[in-house]
């Protein structure tokens, strides 16, 4: 078996584990877990840009207000549906 298909089977195997997890944080409301999922996410998108330094995009895409708007858009889609998931 290629460790394509373990890696899937692996996260596969965790997501089935995540409604538990939200089951253990009941006393924590949506949108604090939403929130510390927001900021861990982004650190660590940061660390993996720092670490494998792909930085030369982000010009190209803060010179283009069409893109931001776009990516602003998908990230409030995204955080609706976690939030409606949690």
């Amino acid at each position: 078996m290629n460790k394509e298909t373990v890696y899937a089977l692996l996260s596969c195997v965790l997501w089935g584990f995540f409604p538990l997890a939200l089951k253990a944080l009941k006393t924590v409301s949506a949108p604090e877990i939403l929130a510390t999922r927001v900021v861990s996410a982004f650190l660590c998108v940061v660390i993996l840009l720092l670490i494998r330094r792909q930085w030369s995009w982000l010009g190209w895409v803060l010179r283009r207000p069409s893109v931001l708007c776009l990516l602003g858009v998908s990230a409030l889609l995204l955080g609706g549906n976690w939030l409606l998931y949690i």
